[in-house]
């Protein structure tokens, strides 16, 4: 076994991408709420976005490949309601692209059901996700989503 290189194991993967799913949740969940509360009463925003960015970045650096991202939920620390992130969010298959790369395709079971597909990346013996996709029913294709 010395000198060969395991393959890095699928539910490993599948694994990082429901803490991260369910990490994603629990903030968004808990900071919507917070953000409608401090809109409702007037309170300024500023002081509790510097809170979700510390908690938001301590989320994407545990789970996701570290890299600027310009756009997206880091940028704009936007929520929703119902969230975007689900724990129900339901593993439809994994495909393999390379020895260090694995797509995970999902199924959202919200109002509009999105399907989604995250990519995570194998390096430094770990899995990070690196992208998200969403699936274009019209169009039948994927398209890029921030994470």
């Amino acid at each position: 076994m010395e000198g060969r290189i395991m393959e890095p194991n699928i539910q490993e993967a599948v694994a990082v991408l429901k803490k991260f799913i369910i990490a994603m949740n629990k903030w968004e969940v808990y900071y919507h709420a917070i953000t409608m509360e401090y809109v409702d009463k007037g309170i300024k925003l500023a002081p509790l976005d510097a809170k979700k960015r510390e908690e938001l970045d301590a989320i994407f650096n545990t789970y996701c490949t570290l890299r600027e991202r310009k756009y997206g939920r880091q940028a704009a620390l936007n929520t929703g309601c119902p969230p975007e992130y689900s724990p129900d969010e339901e593993i439809l298959a994994t495909e393999v692209l390379k020895k260090n790369k694995i797509a995970i395709e999902t199924q959202e079971h919200s109002l509009l059901e999105y399907r989604y597909r995250y990519t995570l990346h194998y390096k430094n013996k770990e899995w990070r996700i690196d992208k998200k996709e969403v699936y274009n029913d019209q169009d039948d294709k994927w398209e890029k989503l921030s994470l």
